[in-house]
């Protein structure tokens, strides 16, 4: 008499004679089976038509595709003007992919005098430095930030950028536009400008102005508000940590802040730096501007409405009987 198979063959479990006796256990037998071969790229390529940059831009889109990083890839172009190491920090960016602007849905309404219109509006601005930092920055610089450069124009006409640069104090942000170092720059997208010597605990409230080199100090103008033009000063070293404190009221009492309390003083600059101190209390007395005054500061503490980490606060119209503070944004409500 035939045995029936188990179902589960070689594999059963049982140990049981009776169930051995009813029951046969063959091995499976399997049938080799072929691999598929993988799809190499060779075989993509000859599968698809021809080449065509503009689908593998498309593509590498679709996919999600990360950018090559500066920091890992070599012989990257952009890695001079990013680099690794900026002031202590360690930064990366990757590098968005160029997509054409006749490709897909742009192709309807791209049109090349939109970007001609584009590069002579820039050069325009480059002509204005107030519009253009009003147009690029988003704000409008208080009185004593034209007052510096005037300064520095009277001590260096042929570079007044530089003016500081032996105590090694730099003059950064707003002031690249009036030493025209973005005349002939790249055009970059909006949200560059305002990162544009910004540092790590930067909030948006702090917009650097001044650099002391080789470190993370970075002196700055405070706004509570994007139209303020009170010209209060603060100061933060990103290498020690995200702590803002107010200097003065206006960017002189930076540059004093810094000859005072931050420059290396050695037997061959104590005479220069002696000498670029009395001269700024003098520009600044024959033009009317405070030196280490907090009054305002003292006010603004007053309207301080919430504590922050950096401990600089957060001040917003403040409604009492609702206990609600609010700033409008930029944007309109729409």
């Amino acid at each position: 008499m035939d045995k029936q198979d188990c179902k589960y063959g070689a594999s059963c479990y049982q140990k049981n004679p009776a169930h051995k006796e009813k029951y046969r256990h063959p091995a499976k037998e399997t049938s080799p089976t072929k691999e598929p071969e993988p799809e190499t790229s060779s075989k993509r390529r000859s599968d698809s038509p021809v080449d065509d940059p503009t689908a593998d831009i498309l593509e590498d889109i679709k996919r999600c595709k990360r950018p090559a990083t500066p920091e890992k890839d070599d012989g990257n172009r952009e890695e001079a003007e990013q680099g690794a190491e900026y002031y202590g920090i360690t930064r990366q960016r990757y590098q968005l992919p160029e997509v054409p602007m006749d490709v897909g849905m742009m192709s309807d309404i791209y049109d090349p005098q939109i970007e001609f219109s584009k590069k002579e509006e820039y050069k325009e601005l480059c002509a204005d430095p107030v519009e253009f930092i009003r147009h690029k920055f988003l704000v409008a610089m208080p009185a004593c930030f034209n007052s510096l450069w005037e300064f520095c124009v009277g001590k260096s006409p042929d570079k007044p950028g530089e003016v500081f640069e032996k105590l090694g104090l730099r003059l950064v942000g707003p002031f690249d536009v009036l030493a025209k170092k973005f005349t002939d720059a790249k055009m970059h997208e909006p949200g560059d400008y305002l990162r544009h010597w910004r540092f790590y605990y930067d909030p948006p409230e702090f917009q650097t102005v001044l650099v002391k080199k080789g470190s993370g100090v970075h002196y700055g103008y405070w706004r509570d508000q994007p139209e303020d033009a009170s010209g209060l000063v603060a100061l933060n070293d990103v290498n020690k940590g995200c702590e803002i404190k107010m200097i003065g009221e206006n960017i002189f009492d930076a540059v004093i802040h810094f000859l005072e309390h931050e420059v290396a003083t050695t037997p061959f600059n104590k005479a220069q730096i002696a000498t670029t101190k009395k001269s700024l209390e003098e520009f600044a007395k024959q033009h009317d501007i405070p030196l280490k005054s907090n009054e305002k500061i003292k006010a603004r503490g007053k309207n301080v409405v919430c504590k922050t980490f950096h401990k600089a606060g957060i001040v917003v119209p403040f409604d009492r009987k609702q206990e609600l503070g609010y700033r409008e944004l930029l944007e309109s409500d729409a």
